[in-house]
């Protein structure tokens, strides 16, 4: 595994994975798994955006729930649950969507932090995920914030 750091987020993907630091406005990492003939690529990807000044954690979430499953195909949330990241409290969630017309498993992690929303999004095909599974709860358990002081 190997540590990445951007934009006061850092976390661990596997090594094999290859990453982008700074990819595109909004989005500081992604690390997509190596290539596999006709597969959909496993993913991590990173993404931090302003949230509305005094909106709390929550009502950034419900927002968030709201939206999901107007924007992914055929979206399915599995789970959901409130877990901290850096003791902040957070929002775990498992949901299969459809991407590109293949379907796909995603297991997501938000924290708000100096009035930016943090999500990180692990997805892989859904027949992939039994044996992605773990490294999506590696990853996701190593996500940390850093340099808040400086935001």
């Amino acid at each position: 595994m190997s540590t990445v750091q951007r934009d006061g987020v850092r976390l661990t993907v596997p090594d094999t994975w290859h990453t982008e630091l700074g990819s595109a406005d909004g989005v500081p990492i992604v690390a997509i798994a190596p290539a596999a003939p006709g597969a959909f690529r496993a993913n991590a990807t990173v993404t931090v955006g302003a949230v509305p000044p005094g909106m709390s954690f929550r009502d950034w979430q419900s927002g968030t729930d709201a939206i999901l499953p107007r924007t992914l195909t055929e979206y399915l949330l599995l789970d959901l649950e409130h877990v901290e990241v850096g003791g902040r409290e957070a929002v775990r969630r498992l949901a299969h969507h459809v991407a590109d017309g293949v379907p796909v498993t995603m297991e997501q992690w938000a924290v708000l932090a100096a009035g930016l929303g943090v999500t990180l999004t692990v997805t892989a095909a859904t027949p992939d995920w039994a044996v992605l599974a773990d490294v999506a709860a590696t990853v996701g358990a190593s996500l940390e914030l850093v340099g808040e002081e400086e935001r």
